[in-house]
C-alpha cells in the first residue's frame, strides 16, 4: 500500500511542506520587467499560484515579484505574498482566512502560523480587520486608501494624522466613527486609530485639555469626541446612547460602562462631564450630552447653529445706577434679608451648608406684583450692592418659529449661565424679566404647537432650576396663575404691593426734592401712583423745566396736570368709585 494513496498522510505531509515554505531569499526582478506596475507585480504572483498551486516550485517563480513588493512597501517577502493573495479578494465584502486557505490549498488551523504577518500588516493599515460577526475572528479587509494608491502604481504611505485645527480633527473622528459603524472595524484597530490621532494632535487645545483629565479609559475619552463632534459639526446636543455603545465591542467591559451610563454613574457622570439628554424639558435617559463645563473646557468657541443672536443681555454691576427704593414693611424685611443673603461671605456659607445638608444650593426668587411697582429695579440694586452682574433673559429672542428651537435656546441660555457662573469671581444673577408666559400655569390638553412648545419651554426651565447652581430671580405681573410646579421651586417669593401714602409720599420727595413738602404730600394721598408713575411724571417734569417752564403756573397745578395725563386709569385717582 502506497504512502501516497493515504489521503490523511497526504495532507500531513502537504501541512508539513506548507509550514516550511521558504520565504527568505533575495531574487531581483528582471530587467525586462522592471517597469511593471504594482498591480502588474501582484497578477504575476496570482496567476502563478492560481495556475500552478501553491508550492516551494511555485513560490520560487514568484519570487521576484514577491521582493519587488516587499521592496516597494518595506515589508516581509511573506507579507507581500499575504498581500497578492488578499488582492484576489479585494472586491469582495471581506477577506477570510477560510477562503486564503483554501486558495493555497491547506487548513485554517495551518494558515495561523501566518497571523503575525497578517497582524503586522494591519499595524501597516495594508490591511484592517473586522468586527467579530457571528463568532468569526478571521476577517479583513483592504482600506479604500490602499487599493486606491496601488490602482496609481503609487507605495501606500500611511497618511499623518496631525491636522490644523479642531474642526478638521473632528472631521477625522467622524470618518472614523462612520467608518467603525457601516464597516464592522474591530474595537481594537478603531481604538489605535483614534488614539494615533489623539497622540499626533496634542497641539490642539482640544486633545490637550481632553488629556488634562486624566479620564480612566481611552473609551471615556472617545466618549467625549462623539459627542463633541455631533455638537460641533450636526448641532445635536442630545445624542442617542445606542449611537455611543455602537462604538464598542460586545462584552463585560461594554456591558459595565453601558449600565454606568444608564445609571448615571459612569466617570463622565461623576466628573460632571455629560449628564442626561432632555426631551420636552423631560430627562431623557436614552440619550446622553455634554454639560456646559464640558462644552467650556473642551469646545469653548463652538455654539449649536441658530444661536448666533443673543437670547440674554450682560449687566455690569458698575454700570447700575445707583437708586433709593422704596417699600412697605413687609416687603422692605425681604428685600433686606435678600441683601443679606446677596452679601459674597453670606451666600458661600449657605450655599456650602445647604449642600452639606443634601439641599439644592441654587437660591431661586420671585419677585411678583402690578406693573410700576419695583421689581425690576430691586433685582438692579441688589446686584450693585452685592457686586454682582446680571444676566437678564429675552423671552421674544428665545422663542422660534421651529420646532424645538425654542428649547435648545432656553438650555443654552442656562448653559450660558453655568459657564458665567464657573468663570466669574461673584455669581451673577440670571434674571428673567416679564416672565409671565413662562412660569404660568401649564396647558393640561395641548392641542396646538404653540401650547406645546410653551409646555416645553416651562419643562426645560423646571428641569433647570432644579439643578440650578447660582441666583436666578423672575418677574412677573401675574397674581394668581403661577403654576404649581414652579412656585415650588422659588425659595423666596416677594409680593410687590402698591406703595402706601407714606411710601408714596417717600418716593416723591426722592423723585422732586425741588418741590416743597405740602405740594408732594397732597399730590401723594390724591393719586394712588405706583414708584413708576411717579418716575414718570417727574421725569416729564423735568423735561417741562428744560424747555417749557413757566412761572405763571404753580408746582401744584402742574404737576396736577402730569397726574392725570398719567392716570389712564380713574382708578388711580384716590376716593374715585365706579
Amino acid at each position: 500500500m502506497e504512502i501516497s494513496g493515504n489521503p490523511a498522510i497526504v495532507r500531513h505531509k502537504k501541512e508539513l511542506f506548507f509550514d516550511e515554505i521558504d520565504f527568505d531569499q533575495h531574487v531581483p526582478l528582471p530587467l525586462e520587467e522592471s517597469d511593471l506596475t504594482i498591480l502588474q507585480l501582484f497578477d504575476r504572483v496570482l496567476r502563478e499560484v492560481t495556475s500552478k498551486g501553491f508550492s516551494q516550485s511555485t513560490l520560487d517563480l514568484c519570487m521576484p515579484y514577491i521582493c519587488r513588493l516587499a521592496q516597494l512597501q518595506a515589508i516581509t517577502n511573506r507579507q507581500a505574498f499575504i498581500m497578492a493573495i488578499c488582492m484576489n479578494f479585494s472586491l469582495n465584502m471581506s477577506i477570510t482566512l477560510r477562503a486564503v486557505a483554501n486558495m493555497l490549498d491547506t487548513t485554517n488551523m495551518m494558515l495561523m502560523h501566518w497571523m503575525p504577518d497578517f497582524h503586522a500588516l494591519c499595524e501597516k493599515e495594508l490591511l484592517e480587520k473586522m468586527e467579530r460577526r457571528m463568532g468569526r475572528v478571521d476577517e479583513y479587509v483592504i482600506p479604500a486608501d490602499v487599493l486606491e494608491a496601488f490602482s496609481n502604481n503609487e507605495v501606500f504611505v500611511k497618511k499623518t494624522s496631525k491636522v490644523e485645527n479642531t474642526l478638521e480633527l473632528l472631521s477625522t473622528f467622524y470618518h472614523l466613527f462612520k467608518q467603525k459603524s457601516k464597516t464592522c472595524m474591530e474595537t481594537d484597530t478603531f481604538i489605535k486609530k483614534c488614539s494615533r490621532h489623539l497622540s499626533d494632535n496634542q497641539h490642539l487645545p482640544l486633545v490637550s485639555k481632553l488629556k488634562k483629565l486624566e479620564l480612566s479609559s481611552i473609551e471615556s475619552e472617545l466618549i467625549l469626541l462623539h459627542l463633541c463632534r455631533c455638537y460641533v459639526m450636526n448641532s445635536m446636543s442630545n445624542v442617542s446612547l445606542g449611537q455611543i455603545v455602537a462604538l464598542f465591542d460586545e462584552g463585560k467591559d461594554r456591558n459595565v460602562m453601558v449600565y454606568g451610563l444608564l445609571q448615571g454613574n459612569h466617570e463622565l457622570f461623576q466628573r460632571k462631564l455629560i449628564t442626561f439628554g432632555c426631551a420636552d424639558g423631560i430627562k431623557d435617559k436614552e440619550t446622553l450630552c455634554l454639560t456646559a463645563k464640558a462644552r467650556h473646557l473642551l469646545i469653548p468657541e463652538y455654539k449649536l447653529r441658530g444661536m448666533n443672536t443673543p437670547s440674554s443681555d450682560m449687566t455690569s454691576h458698575k454700570d447700575i445706577v445707583f437708586k433709593n427704593l422704596y417699600y412697605n414693611p413687609s416687603v422692605e424685611q425681604q428685600i433686606q434679608r435678600l441683601h443679606s443673603l446677596l452679601e459674597e461671605k453670606n451666600f458661600r456659607m449657605v450655599q456650602k451648608r445647604l449642600q452639606e445638608r443634601g439641599f439644592h444650593k441654587g437660591i431661586a426668587c420671585l419677585f411678583y406684583g402690578s406693573p410700576g411697582t419695583g421689581k425690576t429695579e430691586t433685582v438692579l440694586q441688589l446686584a450693585k450692592s452685592s457686586g454682582r452682574d446680571v444676566m437678564q433673559v429675552s423671552m421674544s429672542q428665545i422663542r422660534s418659529k421651529w420646532v424645538g428651537e425654542s428649547q435648545k435656546n432656553i438650555q443654552e441660555v442656562f448653559a450660558s449661565y453655568k459657564e458665567r457662573v464657573r468663570a466669574s469671581k461673584l455669581c451673577p444673577i440670571l434674571l428673567f424679566n416679564e416672565a409671565d408666559a413662562i412660569i404660568g400655569n401649564r396647558m393640561e390638553v395641548t392641542t396646538s404647537s404653540v401650547d406645546k412648545m410653551e409646555n416645553s419651554i416651562q419643562n426645560v426651565i423646571l428641569q433647570e432650576m432644579e439643578n440650578l447652581e447660582g441666583i436666578m430671580i423672575a418677574t412677573t405681573n401675574l397674581q394668581g396663575s403661577l403654576d404649581a410646579a414652579f412656585e415650588r421651586r422659588f425659595l423666596y417669593k416677594v409680593e410687590f404691593e402698591k406703595p402706601s401714602l407714606q411710601v408714596r409720599t417717600q418716593i416723591w420727595h426722592s423723585m422732586m426734592p425741588d418741590v416743597d413738602e405740602a405740594t408732594l404730600s397732597s399730590i401723594a394721598s390724591q393719586y394712588d401712583f405706583s414708584g413708576g408713575q411717579i418716575e414718570n411724571i417727574a421725569r416729564k417734569a423735568l423735561v417741562d423745566d428744560l424747555l417749557f417752564y413757566s412761572s405763571d403756573i404753580s408746582n401744584k397745578e402742574r404737576i396736577s396736570t402730569f397726574c392725570r395725563q398719567e392716570a389712564l386709569s380713574k382708578n388711580a385717582i384716590k376716593g374715585f368709585s365706579l
